[in-house]
């Protein structure tokens, strides 16, 4: 029993020391808490880790964001005071990224914007992020260093114990019996997921190699899933082979037991799903423990393996079937995949016009030959045309929405139609009508214009005239030249529509010639002296045909 003490009390100052070197070692255990889960503010499906906390005199924020969203690009805008500072996270391990701020720097009142883009070029925003440290406390310096004076007195009083211990003690060939488990604890069924953690593997590897058992795994498949194979299981002494498989990915939150079953040639297996673990990808944890005949939980060996899942994956096919008016299109999916099982396709489609404010999303129905379709109309889009993005998302049986594949496509405008004509020309005053007939567009007609100007010193007179409906549905307006500085010459004459959607197109052209012929003089002799001269002068016009 004074051994025992003895060990006891090796074990504590080893591990104090480790505590204080900053050295810990990972078991198969749940963690005792998790970063809190935030949302992106245009998308509650997007989801991240974020969490804060006090080192020394820095405050400390790490952001992860969900494995499947494919991210490109982290950035950060932090809010002081109406003023906005741009800062750039540090990616410290694969999918986790730091930022590091002096707690002189920032108050509790601050808050920050993440802005992330994936490969996709999806720009998602978490904002107003707090900067209160989400710890239970923190430490000033002097309190770090009273700690640790604190811990090394403790080190040294227990060092002076244990060798008096050892001065008093005689060496005995006593071994040490393993951390004992209640049989309640121990017996875990297949699948089980476990708080409570029995001894470590790498504690007990030396006591145990005489057992001379090993650990394989084999992968299944493309999808995943592997079988793990333990070997040279003792005969006897042994209740059952327990297996704890984890992800490397986010700790131990998807840990599970499972209770290895015996072959026919004296092997175990289990056969795990990655269905089960989140469908992580990357590294897994395998720790193999023997639950004795005594009740007792040793821990034996521990192995990982990568276990690697393809991407779910789909193609998008455009097809637009002829239609007068050209207003809208229909999205084919096919080849629908992914190792999560696919519930819901949903397709989120806008217009090039004006940004995302069209935006809207879709759900694909499938069809009968397993592709997935939807049509979508126009005018569901502010009736814009042009290029629309058409992007593709899966949400899975996990309950999770990944992004798949995009594309594009262009929706032609039926060109719209008019005809300019001249009328009513009017030398002596300077003036002429421009009527608009044949007037045709895919939507109702909000307004025509007709930008006139000319071809003199460029467009320093151009005027855009609002044509007026007549009841005949033909658009006119008057033009003076004396609002183009009464030039002569060439004038250009443009049209216009601004349709119902608020989108604007020019139709047709022409030109408008205004020549001014030179003056005639007539003289006539009189009866008196001198004469009587009077000036004639002509403005003809000519109107060219449209470019």
């Amino acid at each position: 029993m004074k051994l025992k003490r003895m060990l006891n009390l090796l074990t504590i100052l080893t591990l104090l020391w480790m505590d204080m070197q900053g050295v810990s070692l990972v078991f198969a255990e749940t963690p005792s808490q998790t970063s809190p889960t935030i949302t992106a503010s245009e998308n509650t499906n997007i989801k991240a880790e974020y969490h804060t906390h006090l080192d020394k005199e820095e405050m400390v924020l790490h952001f992860q964001p969900d494995s499947q969203l494919s991210t490109e690009k982290i950035s950060a805008h932090l809010n002081q005071s109406g003023h906005q500072k741009n800062l750039n996270l540090t990616e410290v391990a694969s999918g986790l990224y730091e930022l590091r701020l002096p707690v002189d720097q920032v108050s509790p009142q601050d808050t920050l914007d993440i802005l992330l883009e994936t490969k996709l070029k999806e720009v998602f925003q978490f904002k107003n992020l707090s900067l209160d440290s989400q710890d239970q406390g923190s430490f000033s310096s002097e309190q770090v260093d009273g700690e640790i004076s604190n811990q090394t007195s403790i080190i040294e009083d227990l060092t002076s114990t244990v060798q008096n211990t050892l001065e008093n003690t005689t060496t005995s060939a006593e071994t040490t019996s393993p951390a004992s488990t209640s049989n309640e604890e121990a017996s875990s069924t297949r699948a089980e997921t476990s708080t409570e953690t029995p001894q470590s593997p790498a504690n007990k590897k030396e006591e145990n190699t005489s057992l001379q058992a090993s650990l394989s795994s084999q992968s299944l498949g493309q999808n995943g899933d592997f079988d793990i194979t333990i070997a040279n299981v003792p005969k006897s002494g042994i209740q059952s082979v327990q297996v704890p498989v984890w992800s490397e990915d986010k700790g131990q939150d998807d840990i599970r037991w499972y209770r290895a079953e015996k072959q026919a040639d004296g092997t175990y297996k289990v056969s795990v799903k990655v269905s089960q673990h989140n469908f992580s990808t990357g590294k897994y944890n395998i720790h193999l423990y023997y639950q004795q005949s005594d009740g007792k939980t040793i821990g034996i060996l521990a192995t990982s393996t990568n276990v690697i899942i393809p991407k779910p994956s789909g193609e998008l096919r455009i097809e637009r079937k002829e239609n007068s008016q050209n207003d809208y299109f229909d999205v084919i999916i096919s080849n629908v995949s992914s190792p999560a099982g696919v519930k819901t396709v949903k397709v989120p489609i806008w217009s090039e016009e004006n940004g995302q404010d069209d935006i809207k999303w879709y759900r694909a129905d499938k069809q009968a030959d397993g592709n997935y379709q939807l049509r979508v109309f126009v005018k569901d889009h502010k009736s814009y045309f042009g290029n629309y993005h058409v992007h593709l998302y899966y949400e899975q049986e996990n309950g999770q929405t990944v992004g798949v594949s995009s594309t594009k496509t262009n929706i032609d405008f039926p060109k719209p139609s008019g005809k300019l004509n001249i009328q009513k020309q009017s030398s002596q005053l300077g003036s002429f009508e421009v009527v608009l007939s044949d007037v045709s567009a895919a939507l109702a007609i909000d307004q025509v214009y007709l930008p006139i100007w000319t071809e003199e010193n460029g467009q320093d007179d151009i005027k855009w005239y609002k044509a007026d409906k007549q009841a005949d549905g033909t658009y006119k307006t008057t033009v003076q030249i004396s609002q183009h500085k009464n030039s002569y010459g060439p004038y250009k004459i443009h049209s216009y529509y601004r349709l119902s959607n608020g989108q604007m197109f020019g139709v047709t052209e022409t030109t408008v010639i205004l020549n001014q012929q030179k003056a005639i003089i007539n003289s006539k002799s009189t009866e008196n002296n001198g004469s009587i001269i009077s000036v004639v002068g002509k403005t003809t016009m000519e109107v060219m045909e449209p470019f």
